[in-house]
């Protein structure tokens, strides 16, 4: 009986100290995976850039990165459902880019689209995404980032508002303009 009860002690402690060894191990697999999520949001802030995953089965959006920066959405939840997503899309844009979504849904297995947001004061945003397909070649889940070219826009829209004003100022002056590319001798 004393060796049975040695044996039992024994395997007791083994368990306990293999048991301790797997939390142990836990411990630092949360500890990484932490320390990794941390780095991948520190990297998305930087590049202000949202990454996103659409489960169009469950119809639930999960992001990460400045979602509120960019947004400039008020302290709280950020959009977790299809329909609140949509919600950010200036309402101008939004049936266009909604149909050119489900476009690329059905048909390609990326997309990429230009649209503002509804945030405060005009935002330009692109999103690049890839759709997921199940086994039968439906859609389940897409996944993307989002990123602001708010700059960009405002620089095109300049660009463009100085040419519409040269080209009117050339033709009340009746005047004309060319190039030459030196390189090639085209005019």
């Amino acid at each position: 009986r004393i060796l049975a009860a040695q044996t039992v002690d024994l395997v007791g402690a083994l368990l306990v100290f293999v048991l301790a060894a797997l939390f142990a191990e836990r411990r630092r697999s949360v500890a990484a995976l932490g320390e990794s999520d941390t780095r991948l949001r520190s990297i998305l802030d930087a590049a202000n850039v949202i990454a996103w995953d659409i489960d169009l089965i469950r119809n639930t959006v999960h992001s990460a990165g400045p979602v509120t920066r960019l947004l400039h959405w008020p302290e709280g939840p950020v959009p977790h459902d299809f329909a609140a997503m949509v919600g950010t899309i200036h309402p101008e844009d939004r049936d266009s880019v909604i149909a050119q979504f489900w476009a690329a849904v059905s048909t390609d297995a990326t997309y990429r689209l230009e649209f503002r947001l509804t945030s405060g004061g005009l935002r330009w945003v692109t999103a690049e995404g890839s759709i997921e397909r199940d086994a039968h070649g439906g859609p389940v889940r897409v996944r993307g980032i989002t990123h602001d070219i708010t700059e960009r826009k405002k620089a095109e829209l300049a660009l463009a508002e100085r040419d519409a004003q040269l080209q009117l100022a050339g033709k009340a002056a009746r005047v004309g303009s060319f190039a030459i590319d030196i390189a090639t001798g085209r005019v």
